[in-house]
């Protein structure tokens, strides 16, 4: 399960949306090879010049050795030399019962229209923002500066929104 939307309810069915789909699985945003294209794009590298690497390590544990944080997606244009930037991709996480219910009910309903969710699930903004990717950026941001580079975030048109805007005491 990729996204997650809001319906209408009427006789125990799904209906008409009632909002806009929220993404809930990271890889969504890779369909079609979308973030990629805008992320060249926003860099100004050419799509055929692009190199990729996923989940990229960028700091390691002073104890063990091991990474202790990695870059989601980093892209680099290979026609000028060691110019990359990251990205990080954060999904919406929702709250609310297990989906196991659901998968249960549909695999035995036999009606032509879904039945209704039996339990209410609602994107978790706050988990997914300023438990998740803020501290997340308050790390990656600073590090990738100090290394010459940036780091651009990819998040769903109604996780942008609910981030609300600049503070009204920012100038």
């Amino acid at each position: 399960m990729c996204s997650i939307q809001p319906y209408r309810e009427a006789d125990q069915r799904i209906t008409a949306a009632a909002g806009e789909p929220v993404i809930v699985c990271p890889t969504r945003f890779e369909q079609d090879g979308m973030v990629i294209r805008w992320l060249a794009e926003i860099v100004g590298f050419q799509l055929d010049d692009v190199m990729l690497a996923r989940e990229v390590p960028f700091m390691r544990s002073t104890t063990t050795g091991k990474p202790a944080g990695k870059i989601d997606l980093v892209i680099a244009s290979r026609r000028q030399g060691l110019r990359w930037f990251g990205l990080e991709v954060q999904a919406v996480y929702f709250s609310g019962a297990g989906m196991e219910a659901e998968f249960a009910a549909l695999r035995q309903d036999r009606h032509g229209q879904p039945p209704y969710p039996q339990h209410n699930r609602r994107p978790d903004w706050q988990s997914s923002s300023a438990k998740r990717l803020m501290p997340q950026l308050q790390i990656k941001g600073p590090t990738l500066r100090r290394w010459h580079s940036k780091i651009a975030v990819a998040v769903d048109r109604p996780f942008f929104a609910s981030l609300g805007g600049p503070s009204a005491l920012s100038k």
